[in-house]
């Protein structure tokens, strides 16, 4: 008697499926775009909240990385330093032009900040990056209104790609001609500083006792008075985020690095 009423349930189910009920499921959502709980990302990426940014959780099509790690469709993966937790993110330090719909260009809140493409929130939360601007087109600290939404005042930050020359810069750098540049490309534009010392620990980002450093001293000149800082780097997604190229040069003594270059 279980039995049949088993089947007698199943065939109700089949029924009631078959006279046009629908299984609803989230939306459709591209790369690094912002999604609600439920809905479907890009192949490799899943909906989750952002952790890079401070302010009201948001929920982005991303996934989950480690330093060094590749990123699907072009992301950057962004480290949180203090718990190693990792998730990946498009960058804009060339502008909020790049950044997917529904997303602005943001900022991190690691040490140095990164440009980032953010996913904006809805509610009545306003002031944030990624939402919608308060009365009298009001943002929070380091955020303007642009287009009706907080995005990041673009102020580039240490070794990111910058104009014109001379332009003032974070973290006490200036926008001043890089040592190096790619095959082929113009010279261009960085922000750092001059280390007079020849010392790594001079530059913005240094890390005192860590086993291995970001940043470096260099002088690719030959003239004793040229050293500047320079972001290191093993591929180009580590240069992404600044705007710049990871190119391969020789420093004084002949030496071959990888640095971030425009």
């Amino acid at each position: 008697m279980k039995r049949l009423t088993n089947i007698l349930g199943l065939v109700g189910l089949l029924s009631a499926l078959g006279a046009g009920c629908v299984v609803e499921v989230g939306a459709s959502r591209g790369a690094y775009q912002g999604c609600d709980s439920g809905d479907l990302c890009a192949a490799g990426l899943s909906c989750s909240p952002i952790t890079a940014v401070g302010g009201v959780a948001r929920n982005m099509c991303t996934a989950t990385c480690t330093v060094g790690g590749v990123c699907p469709a072009g992301g950057t993966c962004i480290v949180n330093g203090a718990t190693g937790f990792g998730q990946c993110f498009l960058g804009c330090a060339s502008g909020a032009s790049i950044c997917p719909s529904s997303t602005v260009c943001g900022q991190t809140n690691t040490s140095p900040p990164l440009a980032i493409c953010v996913a904006g929130t809805t509610g009545s939360a306003c002031g944030g990056a990624g939402q919608a601007c308060c009365s009298g087109n009001a943002c929070s600290s380091g955020l303007t209104c642009q287009g009706g939404a907080c995005a990041m005042t673009m102020v580039a930050q240490p070794y990111q790609s910058c104009s014109p020359p001379g332009a003032p810069c974070a973290g006490g750098t200036t926008c001043v001609q890089a040592l190096a540049r790619g095959a082929g490309m113009a010279v261009g534009n960085t922000c750092t500083i001059t280390c007079t010392s020849g010392q790594a620990a001079m530059c913005p980002g240094y890390v005192p006792g860590a086993a291995r450093q970001s940043v470096e001293c260099v002088n690719l000149t030959g003239n004793p008075t040229m050293f500047q800082c320079v972001r290191l780097c093993d591929s180009g997604a580590d240069c992404t985020p600044y705007g710049t190229q990871c190119l391969q040069v020789t420093a004084g003594g002949g030496a071959q690095i990888r640095i971030c270059a425009p």
